[in-house]
């Protein structure tokens, strides 16, 4: 289901247009080009009938690096079209409606291609650098929740020092919200004092009360220090484990740029066309 959330948004990063009046000249004259990739302007120009220029020339990067890195072409293609049959059997006699929102089937389908193909890239390069995100971000499969009052934290840690666990101590202590297992790194939205705790212990097990203070404004401006009494649990600290779920968490949060910009280096990616040129330089700030 997250994967069908992400295929949405991706959504709207596509839109269609059309042309069917305009020319080309010299229309085997590359744009882009590097190692093994050869896109001209006849290229271009064929895919601008149907969508923006933007996402003419994201899918076009995308697609050529994924071939560059020896992805199964046909094993992504299938993977679209199962992704396709979920969206519709999710949305059912709802799909076409929902699809023409987005521009028809045919947009839908082009985007949850690139969303595959950015997902599999910036994967790979998570896999690459492996060793330095987990120095940068120190994940931790782990659970922290928060009570307004000392003493409800106070009744759930007693509780866990005895065996109960982490989930039923909560409730018995009047927690009454769900509680997730979630990926938590240096880089989560949690205090500094819990994210510390994740930080520094490095076995299974619970934490003790960690209370912190939450500083929040008011309608008239006011600063307002809000007490909380924090408790938490580190389930697994092998990445290993929970990698699939690490990975999600760095898509949400880390730099694409900084990704995207690493295989154009790899490539030596070039843009002749001036407009496309500025276009790429924008949005991937490092390139040259």
């Amino acid at each position: 289901m997250k994967k069908i959330f992400a295929i949405l948004l991706c959504l709207l990063f596509l839109t269609a247009c059309s042309s069917n009046s305009a020319m080309v000249t010299e229309k085997s004259e590359a744009i882009i080009s590097g190692d093994g990739v050869n896109y001209t302007k006849q290229d271009f120009f064929d895919d601008m009938k149907n969508n923006d220029y933007t996402s003419t020339i994201a899918r076009a990067i995308y697609e050529d690096l994924a071939i560059l890195e020896g992805y199964d072409m046909e094993e992504i293609e299938n993977d679209v079209e199962k992704d396709l049959n979920d969206l519709k059997e999710e949305y059912g006699d709802d799909f076409e409606t929902a699809a023409s929102y987005y521009g028809g089937e045919e947009v839908l389908k082009e985007s949850i291609r690139l969303s595959n193909l950015v997902e599999k890239l910036s994967n790979q390069y998570f896999e690459d650098n492996e060793e330095s995100l987990l120095e940068e971000y120190h994940p931790v499969l782990g659970k922290a929740i928060y009570f307004d009052d000392l003493d409800s934290a106070n009744k759930m840690l007693d509780l866990l020092n005895d065996g109960v666990d982490f989930d039923k101590a909560a409730k018995e202590a009047g927690y009454e919200e769900d509680i997730v297992s979630e990926v938590i790194t240096d880089k989560s939205d949690l205090p500094y004092e819990v994210k510390s705790y994740f930080n520094d212990t490095n076995e299974v097990g619970h934490s003790n009360v960690l209370a912190s203070v939450i500083t929040s404004t008011d309608a008239d401006g006011n600063s307002i220090d809000t007490n909380r009494y924090y408790l938490c649990a580190i389930l697994d600290t092998d990445v290993n484990n929970f990698k699939e779920d690490f990975y999600i968490v760095l898509s949400e949060n880390y730099d694409s740029d900084t990704i995207i910009d690493s295989y154009l280096s790899k490539y030596d990616v070039e843009v002749y066309d001036q407009r496309t040129y500025d276009l790429v330089h924008q949005t991937f700030e490092a390139f040259e």
